[in-house]
């Protein structure tokens, strides 16, 4: 095989595409449903939700503003519309400008045709054009094999006169093909939208995967801005979508930042986490548990808490899938500002907000386990370089006060809880009253494993007591935390040294995971070198 010159070809250029005998470029169905559809998105709320950003989008002139008042958009489920007597419906109508002749050609365009750092339009609310995709993932008929389920618009771009029904589904845009055919306002394909009139676009889904309106209204609620000046006006089988309302504790962070905080009762609940909002337009950008130390200081990101922080300009910096913030964002100088804005104005408050909640307790068993373990670590492989209560301050106290702490004595001397870095009982606070026992609350502990620093915080998930907890690491690694579940069911069933083997045996599989997360057999060397360094059975 000849080596493919890289210099223009002047007597192929213009060779019509029919004529071109070289390679094509095909893009499969498959591609859409799964790839840029399915798999970009969460669940199945977020799904729906793309679809609605669209509508509201739609509904605003000003490409360059977002205008909540201008919106008008209704959805319903409903059984028997002609177009699919046999089963559910999803209905998304909008009464916004429509389709234009090149709209509907561009629909099976993908991306957008502006420069890479282009915003957007309306404050970023419509910028990556590929929010059409979760078309297919909302019909059931998109299951196995099957590419060409059709899914139906209708769009009028004139006050009155014929309705434009386009038949699209997989098959066709992966083709380039457009079915499409005008029929009048009276016909029966419109269904409960007969004799609609204004300019609208209005998608049929079929075979809906969405069982109810009540599900529908439930994924809505939370997704639509919760500040009153902010709404839209977004109905479900006619009835107005309300949100849930702001939590009772707000706070002006500074720079445009506003915070609505409350404590959070259940970690498996809707509520449970902060959101990280757009200031401007009030949408929902990122769930605050799934950014770790590095790009959000503790507490923010715990479950124990809920509520909204409203940020400035952040709605552009989504990633594709519309669920989290960019990397290259939270990489960012401007990200950083943020942080440190939020960690100087709002970590306090969101602390005192927690009260216990987070506290290891100093007589709970399992705290007790973590505290013997924790010393097994730390004459295996030495003390911890970072103290407790320094960086983001998770364990109580000022970082000033925190970092005076001394470390834990030896063996034998008299302790308080008995956790590296905590002030032995009797101890005063610096600055503060000879002979009181106050003590900072236990938010925390620090261990050494290996050769890093591991910060150990408690993040209950009621709804999966089978998991032991997660860990996270910062990008340059340093930072590391474990956020261990105290619900973790196992760990009710064991007592003494098998409580504890069987802790540091968890705990050492997610390092061992994190650290060779692509090579099974380097994965299992690493876990068995840490286990042979440690023997957490010698009873303390």
């Amino acid at each position: 095989m000849n080596p493919v010159s890289t210099k223009p070809r002047s007597n192929t250029v213009n060779l019509p595409l029919n004529e071109w005998k070289g390679m094509q470029l095909k893009m499969h169905p498959m591609l859409l449903i799964e790839l840029l559809g399915r798999d970009l998105y969460d669940d199945l709320a977020s799904l729906i939700w793309e679809l609605i950003r669209n509508a509201l989008v739609a509904c605003m002139a000003d490409p360059d503003k977002w205008t909540p008042k201008s919106t008008k958009v209704e959805t319903r489920v409903i059984k028997g519309h002609p177009l699919c007597r046999d089963s559910r419906a999803l209905i998304v109508l909008d009464y916004g400008c429509g389709f234009t002749k090149n709209n509907i050609e561009r629909f099976h365009e993908l991306g957008n045709r502006l420069s890479r750092e282009s915003a957007g339009s309306n404050a970023g609310a419509s910028q990556k054009r590929l929010g059409r995709l979760a078309l297919f993932p909302l019909s059931a008929s998109y299951r196995g094999d099957v590419v060409d389920a059709p899914i139906f618009l209708f769009t009028r771009t004139t006050p009155t006169g014929n309705v434009t029904m386009v038949t699209l589904s997989a098959q066709s845009m992966s083709e380039g093909r457009i079915d499409a055919k005008s029929i009048k306002p009276s016909a029966s394909e419109l269904g409960p939208f007969v004799g609609i009139k204004g300019t609208f676009s209005m998608f049929v889904i079929p075979n809906t995967v969405v069982e109810s309106n009540e599900e529908l209204y439930d994924a809505l609620k939370w997704r639509i801005p919760r500040n009153p000046s902010m709404n839209v006006n977004l109905t479900v089988n006619d009835v107005r979508v309300e949100p849930p309302a702001l939590p009772k504790h707000a706070f002006n962070v500074g720079s445009g930042i506003m915070a609505y905080l409350d404590k959070n009762s259940d970690a498996s609940s809707a509520e449970a986490g902060i959101w990280l909002c757009d200031a401007e337009t009030g949408l929902r950008c990122s769930q605050a548990t799934k950014l770790n130390a590095a790009h959000l200081p503790y507490p923010l990101n715990s479950p124990l808490l809920k509520g909204d922080i409203f940020i400035p300009g952040i709605l552009r910096q989504q990633d594709t899938s519309r669920g989290n913030l960019s990397s290259s964002y939270l990489r960012s100088r401007a990200w950083k500002d943020i942080v440190d804005q939020l960690r100087l104005q709002l970590v306090s408050h969101a602390t005192k907000l927690l009260g216990d909640a987070d506290e290891f307790k100093p007589r709970d068993p399992v705290n007790k386990c973590w505290q013997d373990l924790i010393k097994t670590c730390n004459d295996a492989f030495g003390m911890p370089t970072r103290h407790v209560g320094t960086s983001d301050n998770p364990f109580g106290g000022s970082d000033e006060e925190s970092e005076k702490i001394p470390p834990r004595p030896s063996s034998g001397t008299p302790t308080g809880s008995g956790t590296p870095g905590t002030r032995p009982t009797g101890t005063p606070k610096p600055g503060g009253t000879s002979g009181t026992n106050t003590r900072p609350k236990t938010r925390g502990h620090v261990v050494r494993i290996g050769e890093h620093d591991y910060l150990i915080l408690m993040a209950p998930r009621p709804s999966d007591q089978d998991i032991f907890g997660t860990l996270s690491a910062s990008e340059d690694g340093k930072d590391r935390q474990l956020h261990f579940n105290p619900d973790y069911e196992i760990l009710k069933k064991l007592r003494g040294p098998a409580q504890r083997e069987h802790m540091f045996m968890r705990f050492i599989e997610l390092i061992a995971n994190l650290e060779y997360s692509d090579n099974d057999l380097r994965r299992q060397r690493h876990a068995s070198q840490l286990r042979a360094k440690v023997n957490p059975h010698n009873d303390r």
